[in-house]
């Protein structure tokens, strides 16, 4: 009978759901309920243990969302803008025209990974001064800098 008077303190769920939904901000939640179960003389604890759990299970989302989608996007981007260096490398950093050989544009793909020490085997289609179209194999780094035929 001594606590028969006591109120029935607030929910915990929407601390959780709040935390999870808006992050760092479920602490004013987390304050606000743990307020008001202190003025119906019931625990704080769980709302503040709520919004801790709630903030580690949100990071650690955001940690899996941010390695499994934004990475590979990010790799993706950096892939494509080093694949446009080589392709501006081979038109204009003047190897061909030491060769005798005058290209006015290059369309490069990957052929293979990147090995570890950071170069990929490309295959270019040439486009020549006169029109006509080649082909040629190279090894690139990541700065755009390559050289003639595979490096494998």
């Amino acid at each position: 009978m001594r606590h028969a008077s006591r109120a029935q303190a607030p929910a915990v769920w929407p601390v959780a759901a709040f935390t999870l939904l808006f992050g760092i901000l479920g602490a004013v939640s987390a304050k606000r309920r743990a307020d008001q179960a202190r003025r119906t003389r019931n625990s704080t604890a769980p709302y503040w243990i709520a919004f801790v759990i709630s903030v580690a299970a949100g990071a650690f989302c955001w940690f899996v969302v941010s390695a499994v989608l934004v990475g590979p996007v990010v790799t993706e981007i950096r892939e494509n803008q080093r694949l446009e260096a080589v392709q501006r490398n081979v038109v204009g950093d003047g190897q061909l025209r030491d060769a005798r050989i005058n290209v006015t544009a290059a369309q490069c793909r990957p052929v293979a990974e990147r090995d570890a020490e950071g170069m990929r085997d490309y295959l270019c289609r040439l486009t020549l001064e006169d029109g006509h179209t080649g082909t040629l194999t190279l090894t690139a780094d990541e700065d755009g800098k390559w050289r003639s035929g595979p490096g494998r």
